[in-house]
C-alpha cells in the first residue's frame, strides 16, 4: 500500500524548519493461518529495494501458537521528515518469519499521519 502525501514538497515548504516529525499509525485486525512473527514495514519510496526502509515492527499474533482468531493490532512510527525521498512518498508493506510457512491476514487497515 503506497501513499504520497498530497503532493506537498515538505522538504522545501516553508514550514520545513517546523515541522520536523512524522507520526504514522497503522491500526489493523490480524490473524495467522501458520504461527509465526508477523511485520509492519514503513518505506519511503516503492522500489523494491531495504534502501528506502524507514523502520519496521514485529509482533506475534499468536504468541507461541498459532491463533486463528482476529483481533487488533496498532503500530506506530515516528521519524524525522529528512527520512523522506525527493517523492515524499511512505509506502506499508507486510511481511513475516517463522518456522515453514508463516502466512497471516490483515483487514480493515487504517492509517493516521501526524505532522508536528
Amino acid at each position: 500500500m503506497g501513499i504520497h502525501l498530497f503532493n506537498i514538497d515538505l522538504k522545501t515548504n516553508k514550514c520545513y524548519n517546523i515541522y520536523k516529525e512524522h507520526k504514522v499509525q497503522e491500526n489493523g485486525i490480524s490473524s495467522e493461518k501458520n504461527d509465526g512473527y508477523q511485520g509492519v514495514l514503513l518505506f519511503s519510496n516503492n522500489l523494491e529495494s531495504n534502501d528506502y526502509l524507514i523502520d519496521w515492527v514485529e509482533f506475534e499474533h499468536g504468541g507461541n501458537k498459532k491463533n486463528t482468531t482476529y483481533a487488533t493490532h496498532k503500530k506506530t512510527f515516528i521519524f524525522n521528515i529528512d527520512k523522506l525521498t525527493e517523492d515524499n512518498m511512505l509506502v506499508v508493506r507486510y511481511g513475516a518469519r517463522g518456522s515453514f510457512s508463516d502466512r497471516w491476514y490483515r483487514k480493515n487497515l487504517k492509517l493516521k499521519i501526524t505532522i508536528s
